[in-house]
C-alpha cells in the first residue's frame, strides 16, 4: 500500500513536469570535479543518478536508495531543481544538488520593530550610512566649505543632517525621522569618530583657526614616515635654481664674440626614492619658471631616455659605467612609475603631468604639503649636496642669498663667467657620476650595482609604457583642432595649430572633412610634424607645416618666443625677412640691457646648433649679401688644454722650465716674456639667412 502510494506520487510529480525538461541532459549541469568539498561532491552525483533514475521511471525504491536521502526531501530537491533562476528563463539544475548553492528568497515573517530612544552608533545609523552615502558627503562638503559657521556645534549638525535627510526624499515614516531623537546621538559619534579623523586638518582650521591647524599638522609627524616602496616604482620631481651667474657669447658685428649675463633660470630633476635612489632624468629649463613642457619634457626623459649635452669641455667626462638607469639598464627602457611625487612649489605643473601619466598609463601624481622639506629627504639632500659641491664653487655664483659671503668672494667680470654649454655639461656629467658613487640611499653601495644586482635577480617588477604610446607625440598636452576647408582655396584642407597652418597630401582633397574636430599631438622638439587624433585618440592622420616655418626646426619654446617677440621685431626687419631672423636680430639687440632676452637668445642659438647642421641651413640660403645681411654665430670653441702649473715654493727646488715653460718666473725678466702660442680650434660657422624657402 505505501509503495503504491510512493509511485502514484512519483507520477503526479513527473505530469507536473515540463516536456522540455524530462530529459537531465537538457538540465544545467554543474561538472563534480569543480566542486572542492568531497562531501559535496559525492552528494552531487548521488542526487543525479538518481534524479536521472527517476526521469526514466525507474522504481521509487531504487531512485531513494541512490539518493540517500528521505522521500519528502528527494521531492523537495527536485521542486527545487526544476524551480526558475532569477532573472533567467532557464531552471536551476543540478545546482541545486549541490549544498547552499540555491536557497530560497527570504521572506521577512514579523514587521521590523523601532529602535530605542538611543540608537548608538550601529544599526539601524550604520545601515544608513551604507545605503545612503549621498547624505554623508553632502554632510562633509558643508562641514568642509564656506557655510560652515566659524564654529559650529551638535545642534548645527543636527538641523543640517535632518534638512539633507528630506532632501535625499526620506520621509516621516524611514529611519531617523521615525524616532524621537532623529538620531542624534549616533550621528554625534559619526562626527566624532569618523568625520574628524578623516578630516582633521579642515576641522581644526574651521573650529579653531589656521594657525592652530598649522600645528596640529607639524604635531602629527614630520612628513618622514613613509612605508618603502619597490625599486623604481616611485618617483620624485623638484625644481632647483641655479644660483650662478651664467653668460653666453653674443656675436658682435665687426670683432669677436661679447659675453651677455643671463638672468636665473630652474632645473628640473627626477630621482627615484624606496631602496634603490638614484638620477634618472634632468631638464634645464633656460626660463625664470618652468612650464607645464618643461615637465613633460623632464618625464620624457626619464620613461625614453636622457638625451646627450654638447660637449664643450673634453676632460669633463664621466666615470667607467657612469649613465642613467634608463639608458644603461635595458629592462629599465620604458618603465614607468606608480605614484609621482611633486613639490608643492610646482603645483602649477600639476595639471600637465597627472594629465599626461593618466592618459600614458594611468599613474597618478601626489602634492608634497607645503613647508615639508623633510617629506622630501632623497632629492632635498642631494639637492643639497650639488649646490654645495658645484654651483657655489664655481665662478660668479650668488650663494643662498644676498647676504651670503659667497657672492662676493666669487664676483668676477662678466668675460670670465662660465658659460652656459659649460654649465649644462657640468651638470649632466654630476647627475650621471651621481649613480656610480656610494650612497647610504643604496646600502652604501653605488646606485647602478644595487640595480643591477636587482636586475639580475629580476627583483625589479616594473610597469611599462605600452608599445603604441612610446612616440614622443604623445608626450604632450593635446589641443583641439578643426579641419578648415575653403572650396576657394586651391591648397586645399588645413589645420592651425599654434597660428601655423598644417596639412597633408591626402588632408588636402577631402572636402567632406570640412569641420571635423581632432586633436592635435606634436613633439615638443620639433613641431615641424603633427599627428591628428580621433576622441579615442587614435591616429587620424599625420600634417606637416607649412609656410616659413617649415623648414627650420622649432621647439615648443622656440615658438612661444618667437610669437612674444615678433611684434616688436617687426620694426626691425625689411620685407621679406624671416621671422626667425628677426626675432633673433632683436633679441640680439635687447641681450645687453636684458637678461631675460639673452636667455630666450641662448635657448634659441643653442637649439639650432643641436638640431641644425651648416650644410641644411646653408642650402636654404636665398641672398645672403655682406655686412648686416646674416647672423654670423660661432660655434662652440674648444682650445687645447694648458697644463695646470705647479704650487710654487720658494725654499724648494727650481721648477723645471721645461716642464712647466708656462709658469712665470719670481724675478723679473729683462724683457716681457711672449705669451704661449696656442693653436687656434677649428671654428664651425653657420648663418641664420634673411628668407627660408
Amino acid at each position: 500500500m505505501i509503495e503504491a502510494r510512493k509511485e502514484l506520487r512519483r507520477a503526479a510529480f513527473y505530469l507536473a513536469i515540463p516536456p522540455q525538461w524530462r530529459d537531465i541532459s537538457d538540465w544545467p549541469a554543474v561538472d563534480p570535479n569543480t566542486v572542492s568539498d568531497l562531501k559535496k561532491r559525492a552528494r552531487l552525483i548521488a542526487l543525479t543518478r538518481a534524479a536521472t533514475a527517476f526521469l526514466n521511471h525507474a522504481p521509487f525504491r531504487e531512485v531513494k536508495k541512490l539518493a540517500g536521502v528521505s522521500e519528502t526531501q528527494f521531492f523537495h530537491l527536485m521542486a527545487r531543481a526544476l524551480g526558475a533562476q532569477a532573472g533567467t528563463d532557464q531552471i536551476c539544475g543540478t545546482r541545486a544538488f549541490v549544498s547552499n548553492r540555491v536557497q530560497a528568497a527570504r521572506e521577512r515573517k514579523a514587521p521590523a520593530g523601532k529602535t530605542s530612544k538611543f540608537g548608538g552608533y550601529t544599526g539601524l545609523f550604520k545601515k544608513l550610512i551604507k545605503d545612503r552615502p549621498e547624505i554623508f558627503r553632502r554632510l562633509t562638503e558643508f562641514l568642509n566649505g564656506k557655510e560652515r559657521p566659524n564654529t559650529v556645534t551638535p545642534h548645527h549638525i543636527h538641523a543640517k543632517f535632518i534638512e539633507i535627510c528630506k532632501d535625499e526624499g526620506l520621509c516621516a515614516s524611514d529611519y531617523p525621522l521615525n524616532t524621537k531623537s532623529k538620531g542624534y546621538q549616533p550621528l554625534q559619534g559619526w562626527y566624532e569618530r569618523v568625520y574628524q579623523f578623516e578630516n582633521r586638518r579642515r576641522h581644526i582650521e574651521k573650529q579653531h583657526g589656521p594657525a592652530a591647524a598649522v600645528a596640529a599638522l607639524y604635531e602629527l609627524g614630520d612628513g618622514t614616515s613613509r612605508t618603502p616602496p619597490m625599486p623604481y616604482t616611485v618617483w620624485v620631481i623638484d625644481e632647483m635654481k641655479v644660483d650662478l651667474e651664467a653668460v653666453i657669447e653674443l656675436p658682435m658685428a665687426r670683432w669677436d664674440v661679447e659675453f651677455v649675463a643671463l638672468s636665473q633660470f630652474q632645473v628640473l630633476r627626477c630621482r627615484s626614492i624606496g631602496n634603490v635612489a638614484c638620477n634618472i632624468a634632468w631638464h634645464m629649463c633656460l626660463r625664470q619658471q618652468a612650464s607645464g613642457p618643461d615637465i613633460i619634457q623632464l618625464f620624457r626623459n626619464a620613461v625614453l631616455g636622457q638625451p646627450a649635452v654638447d660637449c664643450v669641455e673634453p676632460t669633463i667626462q664621466y666615470e667607467k659605467g657612469a649613465g642613467f638607469p634608463q639608458n644603461t639598464f635595458e629592462p629599465l627602457r620604458y618603465a614607468v612609475p606608480i605614484l609621482v611625487y611633486l613639490d608643492n612649489a610646482l603645483s602649477h605643473l600639476f595639471n600637465p603631468l597627472q594629465t599626461l601619466l593618466q592618459r600614458l598609463f594611468g599613474g597618478r601624481v601626489l602634492l608634497g604639503i607645503p613647508g615639508r622639506p623633510k617629506g622630501r629627504p632623497d632629492i632635498e639632500s642631494s639637492i643639497g649636496h650639488l649646490v654645495r659641491a658645484l654651483i657655489h664653487q664655481l665662478p660668479g655664483t650668488t650663494g643662498t642669498g644676498p647676504q651670503d659671503s659667497v657672492r662676493e668672494r666669487a664676483a668676477i667680470p662678466v668675460g670670465k663667467r662660465v658659460q652656459i654649454g659649460l654649465l649644462e655639461q657640468a651638470l649632466d656629467v654630476y647627475f650621471a657620476n651621481q649613480n656610480v658613487m656610494a650612497s647610504s640611499g643604496a646600502g652604501y653601495l653605488d646606485s647602478f650595482t644595487r640595480l643591477a644586482r636587482l636586475v639580475l635577480t629580476n627583483k625589479i617588477k616594473c610597469n611599462y609604457l605600452p608599445e603604441v604610446r612610446r612616440k614622443p607625440h604623445n608626450f604632450c598636452e593635446p589641443l583641439p583642432v578643426t579641419v578648415h576647408c575653403d572650396l576657394k582655396d586651391s591648397r586645399g584642407n588645413f589645420v592651425i595649430y599654434k597660428k601655423r597652418r598644417y596639412a597633408s597630401p591626402w588632408l588636402k582633397v577631402q572636402p567632406g572633412l570640412g569641420g571635423k574636430k581632432l586633436f592635435a599631438m606634436v613633439d615638443y622638439n620639433d613641431l615641424r610634424t603633427v599627428e591628428l587624433v580621433d576622441q579615442s585618440f587614435a591616429t587620424f592622420n599625420v600634417v606637416t607645416c607649412e609656410g616659413s616655418m617649415a623648414n627650420v626646426p622649432h621647439d615648443q619654446r622656440m615658438l612661444e618666443i618667437i610669437s612674444k617677440n615678433r611684434s616688436d621685431a617687426r620694426y626691425r626687419s625689411r620685407p621679406g625677412d624671416s621671422a626667425l631672423f628677426g626675432v633673433l636680430r632683436h633679441l640680439a639687440g635687447r641681450a645687453k640691457a636684458d637678461s631675460q632676452a639673452a636667455l630666450e637668445y641662448a635657448y634659441i642659438m643653442r637649439y639650432l646648433k643641436r638640431q641644425l647642421p651648416p650644410e641644411a641651413i646653408q642650402d636654404q640660403v636665398l641672398a645672403v649679401g655682406a655686412g648686416d645681411e646674416y647672423l654670423e654665430i660661432d660655434a662652440v670653441v674648444v682650445p687645447d688644454p694648458l697644463p695646470l702649473p705647479p704650487p710654487l715654493q720658494v725654499d724648494g727646488p727650481p721648477v723645471s722650465e721645461k716642464l712647466y715653460s708656462n709658469v712665470p718666473s719670481f724675478r723679473p725678466a729683462a724683457n716681457p716674456a711672449a705669451a704661449p702660442e696656442v693653436p687656434t680650434a677649428p671654428v664651425r660657422r653657420f648663418v641664420v639667412p634673411r628668407r627660408l624657402g
